[in-house]
């Protein structure tokens, strides 16, 4: 194994005021399960990154239940100008495999970086049926996934910024943020009603991040459906500051009533204190 992201996989939270949890991740005899684990990259800048079975079992004795395989839009031919590779399929089939049989489940977080041609201004102007593209990538693996269980659900876009593209982050969350979310959900339920999608925050551009703490814009638009997850992240070393994170998060889940999967957290480098 070349390397792991050690970043956790944090467990369910609940909405404040709720005494129970409405939306658990049960198992086969009803009880609950707590997602914890490490996000899984597929390659690095010297090429893919392969695991073997043994690193799978190692991952379940350091206490993982859950794998988020970090996706490549590129490689799925997700963006006007790049190719499918069917040998990254079989690759990602390898991952969920291996963690099927050492009994950690899998969530797919889709990636933007090192695509070729990709700005987000020009993704959200969506001028070279960008979104259409964007659509027939997860439809491939809705298809390949629907009938496996081991597979959990979709997070549906990560870090999602707004670029160049002239408009305010609000107006960019209600107007094209949330509706390309709904056009996600709505079309893998169509093919997977029982598979979880989950969704993220605008990340704030570099100059705006003085001014935002945390970096991710409050939600106001709220998205429709069921087995929907809000899944944020918190890069965070001072812990007297970790509060109010959640406290933001919990607001944030609140405006479309659903759960909260932390799909990556830790300090960030340097940061510990």
């Amino acid at each position: 194994m070349k390397s792991i992201l050690l970043t956790l996989t944090s467990l369910l939270l609940l909405i404040p005021g709720r005494a129970q949890v409405p939306y658990a991740i049960r198992d086969g005899q009803g009880r609950h399960v707590v997602p914890r684990g490490f996000v899984i990259n597929t390659e690095d800048n010297q090429g893919d990154i392969f695991y073997t079975q043994d690193d799978y079992y190692r991952m379940v004795r350091m206490g993982a239940n859950f794998q988020v395989i970090r996706l490549k839009l590129g490689r799925l031919g997700g963006y006007p100008g790049n190719e499918l590779e069917p040998s990254y399929l079989v690759h990602i089939d390898s991952l969920v495999q291996m963690g099927k049989r050492a009994g950690i489940r899998t969530d797919f977080k889709l990636t933007v970086y090192g695509t070729t041609g990709f700005s987000w201004g020009d993704f959200w102007r969506n001028e070279n049926g960008e979104f259409d593209h964007l659509v027939k990538a997860w439809q491939l693996l809705w298809e390949r996934y629907r009938d496996e269980p081991a597979v959990f659900g979709y997070d549906l876009l990560n870090e999602p910024m707004k670029g160049d593209l002239d408009v305010g982050y609000e107006e960019m969350e209600s107007g094209y943020l949330i509706p390309l979310y709904q056009r996600l959900v709505d079309a893998c339920h169509g093919i997977s009603p029982h598979k979880k999608c989950l969704y993220q925050a605008i990340l704030v551009n570099n100059p705006d991040r003085e001014i935002y703490h945390p970096p991710f814009i409050d939600m106001k638009t709220p998205l429709i459906g069921e087995q929907i997850m809000y899944a944020p992240h918190i890069y965070e070393g001072d812990k007297s500051r970790i509060p109010s994170w959640f406290d933001k998060y919990f607001r944030d889940a609140a405006v479309s009533g659903v759960p909260i999967f932390f799909g990556e957290w830790g300090p960030q480098e340097g940061q510990i204190h």
